[in-house]
């Protein structure tokens, strides 16, 4: 019977099933949703005052880059059919240099000896696929699959919206920290007017004691999720860094 996910000739649905691909793809994913997650319900909703606009901008992004992401995992790269023949002007050549010894088919033009089936002009091996690929440039483990002439371009629309969002990610956390570092506004700060000019001794006496726990208990839930929002934008601006880096450098690679 054959087999729902691969990338065997059998294969209905197209997916490599690299072991090493599938966690890079799926860690891929998970970034992507971790990012949108933070930056939307962390960040943007309660530090920004446009923050609709941004929610809208990066999860713009986001959503563009997980579209770009499956369409290239999914599509199958160009590989080649197993009913594939050579142009009658190359049929001769062909089966001639297949008449030779062993060595000089692996060195024939227009067959491939791993998948022993013709291999048309332009098209190369892919080892992990196991499949030759037409216009093959590379094997991507973010995406789990072979970059050929049918995902080329949702490969680049990947890397491009990965690194709008990545861009956009960063501008927004140096922005939440330029803020943070701003000298706050005593006035905001709830007792801080009704505490100012006196002294300790005299806080120790008018001040109950179920007023300081409760203060104590009130300080403590408002500083957890703080110091959870800061690792989180801390994981988020890390790998925006590596990943901004990563496809701005992918970009101009394939801008060359």
């Amino acid at each position: 019977m054959a087999r729902m996910f691969g990338t065997s000739h059998q294969a209905r649905y197209w997916l490599s099933t690299d072991s090493c691909g599938l966690c890079c793809a799926f860690f891929t994913v998970f970034l992507i949703l971790y990012s949108l997650w933070v930056m939307t319900n962390q960040i943007l909703m309660s530090n920004l005052d446009i923050a609709t606009m941004h929610v809208i901008i990066f999860n713009t992004f986001g959503f563009l880059a997980l579209a770009s992401h499956m369409t290239a995992m999914f599509t199958n790269p160009g590989a080649v059919p197993r009913i594939a023949e050579p142009l009658p002007g190359d049929a001769q050549r062909l089966k001639e240099a297949l008449a030779q010894n062993s060595t000089q088919r692996k060195r024939t033009k227009g067959w491939c000896h791993r998948c022993v089936a013709y291999k048309p002009p332009r098209a190369h091996h892919d080892s992990v696929t196991g499949r030759c690929i037409v216009k093959l440039d590379h094997f991507c483990p973010w995406t789990n699959n072979a970059i050929g002439v049918r995902n080329h371009k949702s490969f680049l629309l990947f890397i491009f919206y990965t690194f709008l969002m990545c861009s956009y990610a960063l501008a927004l956390l140096f922005r939440l920290a330029y803020l943070s570092m701003q000298t706050p506004d005593e006035s905001n700060v709830p007792q801080v007017k009704k505490l100012r000019g006196r002294r300790s001794s005299d806080l120790v006496v008018v001040t109950p004691l179920p007023i300081i726990e409760a203060n104590a208990s009130f300080l403590l839930e408002e500083t957890r999720p703080q110091i959870e929002i800061g690792f989180n934008c801390v994981i988020v601006g890390v790998f925006a860094i590596l990943f901004g880096l990563f496809t701005s450098c992918m970009l101009c690679d394939q801008w060359s």
